[in-house]
């Protein structure tokens, strides 16, 4: 009411503005003169229930707009098809009417069509296949809100073609064009259907020439060859199309191809390839592809400047050849040797050069030889000369041909040692004494010629051994061998060495012997030697008088040498000029021959002369073997037993040694000797050593010896700080025993878990460890544990129950293996599976967030856990066992967990929610919205445990009818009430928003539950809703009986009667049927009727019968 008022005020104001006269109180206020109005659209479709605004400009004088669509006046023709406000028109009902927008006196008019609202659109056809030209009709049929179904083709707001260059549509009608695909799309109101069509939709192309089928081809250059590209189409056509296809050569330049005509230009390998409606063929054509180049000759020997013609043959795949010498590429290696024209080779240099040959991909060789000697040959292949002189060697050539040539002034000539021969165009001069190796070289061929200048091929001396006394001397008489087998004394000219000047000395050839020994003497010649060998004063064996001596200290014995030489069987005596040594000076000595005694040992003498030596040994007062007279020895301690020690000496003597003897024991503390004299100290054993003349005897001694130990206890259990007391007892092989505790050594494997002195144990550490006690040979053990834990056990709970940040102390107990205990919780370790949830720290279990974590202590090796449980629920439980909603609504659900402790609390916000269908419904922090019908499972968790509740939406159990069956009247409606029961037990009226169908449109129909009768007969109505229907059945025009007012009529011919049919329906009901009735006569020619009127038309009897609604009644007429 304010709006519509500010509005009228508003206008008023503005009327009365543009009356004002122009000098009204002075001065005139300016206005904007109207001049017409617009709307946004002149025409608009809608569909019953949608929506549209408009919208209103005004334009003035001065062509300014403005929006006036809140100012204007709307009005519609018909608001029962269509309302508008404030521009927004809002469709009703079918029809076609006007919206006129009105303001400041002028009006607008829209034409408005309002059709029904399409629920959805049905295509006969799914998909089309069709060839090119053939047409395809698409018929398109609409079913509306209200279940009525129309042929819309002909009234498709747009019909589309994604391709029109495959296929265009013009009222459903798809005309084929072009090879390919498309999509048909069809727009009708709201709804749009798709419908792909392909045309000439190929399965298969096959490339074939007169039905063969082709996927190799051969051409000669310039040939062509027609092929064909067959479809088979997915209607079952094969077809040539291969002036529709599309021909594609990989090379136009060797093969062209145009509508499956394949030419050849040049020769190579091409593929061509034929496509259509997306698929393709190829074949393979080969252009003169040739598959072996012959050539004639394959080599050929030239001389310089020779020509030769070479013939090339092609031998194609076909079996075919021809002779491509003109049409090939020919290349040489080396135009310096020779070049090759068309086949034509021309010879320029001596040398080797391959000539190819090309043709059609295939390439052969040709060896050409130019003047190039396949070998070279002197005359000679050594030559002998002496020093100044001369030679000349002749080479010749030998070619490919065969011939020979005298090539010795045309080859190059050189010499691998110029100083001792030269060489010029095969002439040979000698230099000096030597070997060279002159070359001769032509073409690539190479002879060799060794040259010897006054070489010797032997050296020869007279003697090759000589034996000389000191001061004789030797000529000696070298003889050379030359090369050519000449032999001449070359002593004078030789070089003549000794290796060893000071025994033998030489001078061209007269050897000097100088003193003992042995030299070789060498002569060189040229490159050759020859040795003889020198000894001087050598004798050829040596013997002493002794090679073994046995002497006293002090004692001198004299040794003779003598040496036998060559050429004399006579011993010469060289005592005094042998050179004598001794091994061990501080043994013995000697000097020329005279050996001496200095000390008890034995030691080697040696004589040497002229590169000979004799060895002697000397044993000087050292006895073979030492005995003794006792070998083992059983003692008590503080006894002294004499032993005695005899030498025997080489000579068979023997000596009593005690007293000079070297007496030691290897353990003082048990036993000592003096002079052969042992005394025991304490329990042990000890070796006693004699050492006499390098010789040693060795006394075992056992002193005290127990056969066993006993420790009184075998096993010990401790605690740290703790010490206890072990004696040990042995027994001696008499039977006898003693303690000996006090004297047993004692040690402890590991003293940082315990120590031991004197049998005291004492415990320092936890752990395990021996303790062993020694005496004598004999060893006894105890086991010791110090601290062992044989359990733990919690002195605090096990399970633990917290809630978040609650903290709980713990305490861990050690049971030992000696039966104490002590609290060790500060000294186990502690860790937690998870520490997120709850962890140990100084005894102090802390609750951190929800879950069960297991706490793992650790101590001494052994291992115990609990458990730790935070927020964990024991049961969850949601306040609804089931929610029913709507679409578009929410639902708040609560969550409760019960804890251990039978205490309870609401978590909804702490939970994890989660939904199993998010098109239907959501969940957050417990709040349930509904989006689309159907079902889903609300799941919650918390505190390890999970709860779920099912959720449907718009879901009904079960569906029923406010009548099981409908018995009603022709021409009369009746409504029906449909009520959903969900599984919660509400109940809701779907009367609107159920599906209704009907089994016979011609008894009755139903719109939204309500049932209009048609006609006489039985149907069923049925009810659709979320996938559940209900039924009844609807009878019309049931009747109990029918009956005819009159039941005997007598007329007369001409007259009329009025006779009425009355109904009585199931509702005890009556009512006049006469007109509805269906009346019929046994005789028209007597009587006649039509809705109860009967008419007589000639004597007679007839029976009129009237039908209605299933019953029949009968009347007897008698006209007169």
């Amino acid at each position: 009411m304010i709006k519509r008022l500010f509005l009228q005020k508003s206008m008023l104001i503005g009327l009365i503005l543009l009356l004002l006269p122009m000098g009204w109180s002075g001065k005139a206020f300016a206005a904007e003169t109207f001049s017409r109005m617009v709307l946004s659209t002149n025409e608009v479709s809608l569909e019953v229930g949608d929506s549209y605004e408009l919208t209103a400009t005004a334009i003035y004088v001065s062509s300014k707009t403005e929006d006036v669509t809140l100012l204007t006046d709307w009005t519609t023709q018909d608001s029962s098809i269509a309302t508008v406000y404030n521009g927004i028109i809002t469709a009703k009902a079918k029809g076609n009417i006007i919206i006129t927008a009105k303001y400041l006196g002028t009006s607008v008019s829209v034409s408005l069509a309002v059709d029904k609202k399409v629920r959805s659109l049905t295509k006969n056809k799914t998909s089309v296949s069709m060839r090119v030209g053939n047409i395809e009709q698409i018929t398109l049929m609409a079913t509306y809100t209200d279940n009525t179904v129309s042929n819309v083709t002909y009234q498709v707001d747009q019909w589309i073609s994604s391709n029109d260059s495959v296929a265009n549509v013009v009222d459903g009608k798809i005309t084929a064009l072009n090879s390919g695909s498309t999509i048909i799309t069809a727009k009708y109101g709201t709804q749009t259907v798709s419908i792909p069509v392909d045309v000439d939709k190929v399965l298969r192309l096959n490339l074939e020439n007169n039905t063969v089928s082709l996927t190799n081809l051969t051409l000669k250059v310039g040939a062509h060859k027609q092929i064909q590209v067959m479809a088979l189409f997915d209607n079952g056509d094969y077809e040539d199309i291969s002036n529709k296809a599309t021909w594609i050569s990989d090379s136009d330049s060797i093969a062209y191809a145009y509508k499956g005509l394949i030419t050849a230009y040049n020769s190579g390998e091409v593929t061509v390839t034929a496509s259509y409606g997306g698929k393709s063929a190829k074949i393979v054509v080969d252009v003169d592809v040739t598959k072996r180049l012959v050539a004639d000759p394959l080599e050929a020997f030239m001389h310089v400047k020779a020509t030769k013609s070479i013939a090339l043959s092609a031998f194609y795949a076909d079996g075919s050849s021809e002779v491509v010498t003109t049409k090939a590429k020919w290349e040489s290696n080396n135009d310096n040797v020779a070049t090759v024209s068309n086949g034509v080779v021309t010879a320029f240099s001596n040398g080797n050069a391959s000539i190819s040959a090309t043709y059609g991909g295939k390439t052969t060789t040709i060896a050409i030889d130019v003047d190039v000697a396949r070998k070279l040959i002197l005359d000679n292949t050594t030559m002998q000369l002496s020093v100044n002189g001369n030679k000349t060697a002749i080479l010749k050539a030998t070619y490919a041909d065969g011939t020979v040539e005298d090539v010795t002034d045309r080859a190059t000539w050189s010499s691998d040692n110029e100083a001792v021969a030269i060489v010029s165009k095969g002439k040979v001069s000698a230099i000096k004494s030597g070997q060279a190796v002159i070359n001769a070289q032509f073409g690539n061929n190479t002879a060799k010629l060794v040259v010897d200048v006054d070489v010797a091929k032997s050296l020869s001396l007279n003697k090759t051994n000589v034996s000389l006394r000191k001061g004789a001397t030797e000529p000696l008489v070298l003889t050379a061998t030359l090369s050519d087998g000449i032999s001449k004394p070359v002593t004078d000219q030789a070089t003549w060495t000794s290796d060893n000047d000071a025994i033998a000395y030489v001078t061209n050839g007269i050897v000097t012997a100088v003193s003992s020994g042995q030299a070789v003497i060498t002569a060189k010649y040229g490159e050759s030697t020859a040795t003889v060998t020198i000894q001087v004063e050598i004798p050829t064996r040596l013997e002493v008088n002794q090679t073994d001596l046995f002497m006293k200290v002090a004692d001198s014995q004299q040794l003779s040498l003598n040496g036998y030489f060559t050429g004399s069987s006579e011993p010469v005596d060289i005592t005094t000029q042998a050179i004598w040594t001794t091994s061990n000076e501080e043994i013995a000595s000697v000097s020329e021959g005279l050996v001496t005694g200095i000390a008890m040992g034995q030691a080697t003498l040696v004589g040497k002369y002229g590169g000979k030596s004799v060895s002697i040994t000397v044993d000087v007062a050292t006895p073979r073997r030492l005995i003794v007279d006792k070998s083992s020895i059983e003692m008590r301690a503080n006894e002294e037993v004499q032993t005695v020690v005899t030498a025997t000496y080489a000579s068979g003597e023997t000596y009593d040694v005690t007293e000079i003897a070297e007496w030691t024991t290897d353990n003082a503390d048990i036993a000592s000797v003096i002079k052969g004299n042992i005394t025991a100290y304490k329990v042990g054993h000890a070796t006693i050593s004699a050492v006499y003349g390098g010789k040693k005897v060795t006394i075992s001694v056992n002193i005290d010896q127990a056969t066993v130990l006993t420790a009184n206890k075998q096993t010990l259990q401790l605690q740290s700080g703790a010490s206890e007391q072990v004696t040990i007892t042995a027994t001696y092989s008499d039977g006898s025993s003693e303690d000996i505790t006090d004297r047993a050594v004692w040690k402890s494997n590991s003293t940082a878990i315990a120590d031991v002195k004197g049998g005291l144990i004492t415990a320092v550490d936890k752990g395990e460890t021996k303790i062993t006690a020694s005496y004598g040979d004999r060893t006894v053990t105890i086991s010791v544990m110090i601290g062992v834990v044989a359990s733990l056990e919690f002195t605090s709970p096990s399970v633990f129950t917290m809630k978040e940040g609650d903290s709980a102390p713990v305490s861990l107990q050690a049971n030992f293996k000696d039966e104490t205990s002590k609290d060790v919780t500060d000294e186990a370790v502690w860790t937690s599976s998870s520490d997120k949830i709850a962890k140990v720290s100084n005894g102090v279990l802390k609750a951190f967030s929800s879950g069960k974590a297991t706490i793992t202590v650790k101590y001494s090796g052994l291992i115990e856990t609990l458990t730790v449980e935070v927020d964990l629920a024991v049961k969850l439980s949601i306040d609804l066992k089931q929610v029913v909603m709507e679409k578009n609504s929410s639902v708040q659900l609560v969550l409760t967990a019960t804890h251990n402790d039978r205490t309870s609390e609401i978590v909804t916000q702490a939970a994890i929610w989660k939904s199993s269908s998010e098109k239907v419904a959501d969940v957050l922090d417990g709040v349930v919205t509904s989006y689309g019908n159907g079902k889903a499972t609300i799941t919650a968790t918390y505190g390890g445990k999970s709860v779920t509740v099912p959720v449907e939406v718009n879901v009904a159990t079960k569906i029923y009818l406010s009548k099981k069956e409908v018995s009603i009247k022709s021409g009369t409606q009746q409504l029906l009430v449909l009520t959903a029961v969900y599984s919660d037990g509400t109940e809701k009226d779907i009367t609107t928003e159920a599906e209704w169908t009907t089994s016979s449109f011609k008894v009755a129909d139903v719109v939204k539950g309500n049932i209009i009768a048609s006609s006489y007969g039985k149907t069923s109505i049925t009810a659709k809703y979320s996938g559940k229907t209900a039924s009844v059945k609807v009878t019309v025009d049931e009747l109990k009986y029918l009956k005819i007012t009159e039941k005997n009529v007598t007329m007369s011919i001409n007259s009329t009667k009025q006779v009425h049919a009355v109904a009585t329906f199931k509702d005890n009901t009556d009512e006049d049927v006469s007109v509805e009735g269906l009346w019929s006569s046994s005789n028209d020619s007597i009587a006649d009727v039509k809705d109860g009127v009967i008419t007589a038309y000639g004597k007679g009897k007839a029976r009129i019968t009237c039908k209605f609604a299933g019953k029949t009644v009968y009347l007897q007429i008698v006209v007169s």
